[in-house]
């Protein structure tokens, strides 16, 4: 296995990435613990055109070359990351909470070992490393996204991530998987790595959000005052299902950590592959005024991730056969209503723990 770092002169930055040889099996010492650990070296530096070979242009604007990852956003997108990573802190008061704090604030022996799916812009782990430097982090994804700021206690990795996790069994405290549906068409196959990494009462996140807008008043309908918005979700709904995108993640997740759902059949154990699974939802209005600071911050900050997500969905859209010009009209109409004051308006956000077994059963 090669392990490739690019390091941009300009910015000082590096981003490391795992590349199995073919034919080859990832190894593993107890000494190094991890096959990505720091104790790999590398004999290549790759340059910024190799690191653009990972992306291929559509409609003017890049998108992951990886049969697994839909045309949803564009990898060019960095703002929405920033304010996607803003929200999530807002909604849930931070960048942990629940479970997640015993995990990441109690160790023994050795270090707790976090793992992050699809890190993106890697502003979670960036600032989670900072917050607890006697934890490690490892932060994977599929695709050069940005160029990370090292960290001594962050090992950044880009490799098809969809087939195979690169790391040892029963070796992580944490993993997280945070929107990882709108990065990769199924990820089934990530949820069976995650059980088979964690180690016995490690801790599973997963955080997904609806593609759907509801009415403020009723939660149960689709909102009345954004039918441009409504439209250009449903088109986008119809991209993914075109694209063989599985789209309701959100609704599924809890059902593919059962025994009995198939995804565990090969185990060969009569383990549950996950117990104590908690699920939660939480609900972000947007549009309107709030007297409350915080709730009001959502809403603007929601004002703006709706403004920039419909300005970058014309290459997605544009999979559904709808011709440039009724593109350009359905997400202008949407941007205006998401920016009307007198628009109102929520989203789902949904978000799931789940522990693994401690000890087999008997």
């Amino acid at each position: 296995m090669i392990q490739d770092a690019f390091h941009d002169p300009d910015t000082g930055s590096i981003i490391y990435w795992v590349r199995p040889h073919v034919g080859e099996e990832a190894e593993c010492s107890d000494e190094e613990g991890s096959d990505s650990g720091d104790s790999m070296s590398s004999d290549d530096t790759i340059t910024s055109s190799e690191a653009r070979d990972y992306f291929y242009e559509f409609n003017g604007r890049l998108f992951v070359d990886s049969p697994d990852v839909p045309i949803w956003y564009p990898a060019d997108m960095e703002q929405k990351s920033g304010a996607s990573h803003q929200l999530y802190k807002l909604v849930y008061g931070g960048n942990y909470f629940g479970p997640m704090s015993q995990v990441l604030c109690s160790w023994g022996e050795s270090r707790p070992r976090v793992l992050e799916m699809c890190t993106q812009d890697g502003s979670w782990v960036q600032e989670m490393s900072q917050e607890f430097p006697n934890v490690d982090f490892v932060s994977l994804d599929v695709a050069p996204m940005v160029h990370h700021i090292p960290r001594k206690n962050i090992i950044f990795e880009v490799y098809d991530i969809q087939h195979e996790i690169l790391e040892p069994d029963e070796s992580f405290d944490l993993v997280r998987m945070a929107y990882t549906s709108e990065m990769l068409k199924d990820i089934r196959t990530l949820i069976t790595e995650a059980q088979r990494v964690l180690k016995p009462g490690g801790l599973l996140c997963i955080f997904e959000r609806e593609l759907a807008v509801y009415d403020s008043k009723d939660l149960s309908r689709p909102s009345e005052s954004t039918p441009w918005t409504n439209r250009v979700v449903d088109a986008m709904r119809s991209s993914l299902l075109l694209q063989g995108a599985q789209i309701e993640t959100w609704r599924l997740m809890e059902d593919w950590l059962a025994s009995d759902s198939g995804l565990w059949d090969d185990r060969g154990s009569s383990t549950p592959p996950f117990e104590r699974i908690t699920k939660g939802l939480e609900v972000v209005h947007a549009g309107g005024w709030d007297a409350d600071f915080s709730r009001q911050g959502i809403r603007l900050l929601m004002a703006q991730l709706a403004t920039v997500t419909l300005r970058n969905m014309g290459p997605m859209l544009s999979l559904t056969k709808m011709d440039s010009r009724n593109i350009s009209q359905l997400v202008d109409n949407a941007i205006e209503e998401v920016r009307d004051l007198r628009t109102q308006y929520a989203l789902k956000l949904h978000h799931l723990f789940a522990y693994k077994p401690l000890t087999p059963c008997c």
